[in-house]
């Protein structure tokens, strides 16, 4: 016999009727009434990612706190992400709080004829036919990745989870008409190459470009997050893929050439010969796989052409980018990146995004100013409207990020001193607090860092 699932409401516990759903399960499909009394059925948002939140009623004061809390995400959510609250309420009732509250951007539907939804959702409380104070995340192909049923139906839901859950859901981005950003958010990635920290996570860029007569994808993901670049496609209702454009050999941008070609054995591999032989070397595919282009060489898709610019050691010597001419987009491999997880496809936070920046820039960049110089000099010829990178995300105003390359590869330098060292003992410390010392009493500005304990990516 199946235990009483239970809630309590001021500490008294009431009982949940229906069926329990569980994450990796398919959402069943549910009849809801919409405020203008036409029946909506879950299975319409079907291709969007759904977050759905039940509440006992809206005129309660934790539900309509709820309620505009989840409003004020919805705005920053991109159209793929349906916001979906669901109530016992009658649906007058709940078009007059919406229009009182000014909540305009998700959706109020009414279980109260049927309580499909709390039924088939396990969340209908049996002594009060309420619902539940509930969060529940559907991905776009209707399987559910998050639960969370609150114990106290007094008490608030865990919204940074339920964001967390319903971004990780989220990774298939519209850049523009025909135009898709369609790689993976690693929120969790902690070190990157098993040295460089990465306290914001990171993304794997990929993008797909639907010409009129042929399709691209520039770049793959890394190996462990392939089943997101192949949901994102599936998403696209992508049939074919004529070409891989594989600008840069390391594991992070090719790792998942083979699942690609395996799926899509007609495509070509699009690369320099530099690359065309690691990526030999490191996956073992055929030669008869490959087409190689040279510098500035162009590649029609039919209405839309692109072409490639070889950015040699930016940060490997074969690295190459992609000049999508009719839309001036450059993709611009790890020139230009950072290490951000975020569900936003454009750059909203400047500052954000210039210490992620510079931390990518000081960790993997630095070394070859030099030649950061001669390719920043190499892409002003370009009349450039959007840089996609690979990592972090889209700049829609180009020259915030060229200018800061532009200063952090100089040959300006500031007076600042910074200061790395370990002590065993104790001693070494004491010397460095005496020349920190000495530094500040000069007018010096000094960064200290003790490397057994700081962040190295700082």
């Amino acid at each position: 016999m199946q235990d009483k699932r239970v809630v309590t409401s001021k500490g008294n516990p009431l009982t949940l009727s229906g069926n329990p759903v569980k994450t990796g399960e398919p959402a069943p499909d549910f009849e809801v009434v919409a405020n203008d009394l036409s029946i909506v059925r879950f299975s319409s948002f079907r291709g969007k990612v759904c977050l759905i939140a039940s509440v006992p009623s809206l005129d309660t004061s934790v539900c309509d706190n709820e309620t505009k809390k989840f409003n004020e995400k919805a705005a920053a959510f991109s159209n793929n992400v349906a916001v979906l609250i669901i109530s016992m309420d009658l649906p007058f009732a709940q078009k007059r709080w919406c229009s009182a509250a000014g909540v305009e951007n998700l959706q109020t539907l009414s279980d109260h004829r049927k309580a499909d939804f709390g039924l088939k959702f396990g969340v209908l409380i049996e002594e009060l036919r309420l619902l539940a104070r509930a969060v529940f995340v559907v991905d776009a192909k209707g399987i559910i990745r998050y639960i969370q049923i609150v114990d106290e139906t007094g008490n608030e839901p865990d919204y940074v989870k339920s964001y967390r859950s319903s971004e990780r859901s989220l990774t298939m981005r519209k850049f523009k008409e025909d135009i898709f950003e369609v790689g993976a958010i690693h929120w969790d990635a902690r070190l990157f190459d098993r040295l460089i920290p990465l306290p914001e996570g990171t993304s794997y860029n990929s993008y797909l470009i639907k010409g009129s007569e042929k399709t691209a994808l520039l770049d793959t993901v890394d190996p462990g997050q392939i089943q997101v670049l192949l949901d994102n496609l599936m998403q696209c209702k992508v049939e074919k893929i004529d070409y891989i454009i594989s600008h840069h050999g390391e594991q992070d941008h090719s790792g998942s050439l083979n699942e690609i070609l395996l799926l899509h054995p007609e495509a070509r591999i699009v690369t320099d010969p530099m690359c065309k032989k690691m990526l030999i070397d490191l996956h073992h595919i055929e030669e008869d796989k490959f087409v190689t282009v040279e510098d500035g060489q162009t590649l029609s898709l039919g209405n839309k052409t692109l072409q490639f610019i070889y950015l040699p050691w930016v940060h490997w010597p074969e690295t190459f980018g992609t000049y999508l001419q009719e839309d001036k987009i450059l993709f611009s491999c790890d020139f230009f990146g950072a290490h951000l997880a975020t569900s936003n496809l454009f750059v909203d936070d400047e500052a954000d995004v210039y210490t992620s920046a510079k931390r990518y820039y000081a960790e993997i960049m630095m070394p070859f100013r030099k030649k950061i110089n001669e390719n920043l000099e190499k892409i002003s010829k370009l009349p450039i409207d959007f840089i996609a990178p690979s990592h972090g995300p889209v700049h829609k105003r180009p020259e915030f990020i060229i200018n800061a390359y532009k200063d952090w590869a100089s040959d300006s330098v500031k007076n600042e001193v910074v200061v790395a060292y370990v002590s065993m003992h104790g001693s070494t410390a004491k010397m460095i607090e005496h020349f920190v010392g000495a530094l500040i009493d000069r007018g010096i500005k000094v960064r200290q860092f003790e490397l057994s304990t700081v962040d190295i990516g700082r």
